[in-house]
């Protein structure tokens, strides 16, 4: 892919399909290609911008970065406790 290509143009020239996705968070699946942690890049590329082709498995993934939303501190403090009682079971778990 050239760079500064519109990827979903340069799929549809080979025949390929554009896919989009919902949002996702570092921790996060994305539809068709798995764990986010294997894009680690799209957390730091700037919106608008193309991925290098990435071999994942068996196939290759071009991916643009469209919306990026930031973290908002207040859905962290309504969630803290549920996330402190997940962390709690899982320890639980662990030790019997």
């Amino acid at each position: 892919m050239k760079a500064g290509g519109d990827p979903t143009k340069i799929a549809k020239s080979l025949g390929l399909d554009a896919k989009t996705s919902d949002l996702f968070s570092r921790t996060g699946n994305v539809a068709d290609i798995g764990g986010a942690a294997l894009i680690p890049d799209a957390f730091t590329l700037p919106v608008g911008q193309s991925s290098a082709p990435l071999f994942l498995g068996a196939n290759w993934v071009v991916y643009r970065v469209e919306d990026r939303q930031q973290a908002n501190p207040d859905d962290l403090a309504k969630q803290q406790p549920d996330m402190l009682q997940q962390l709690l079971d899982q320890k639980h778990e662990m030790a019997f």
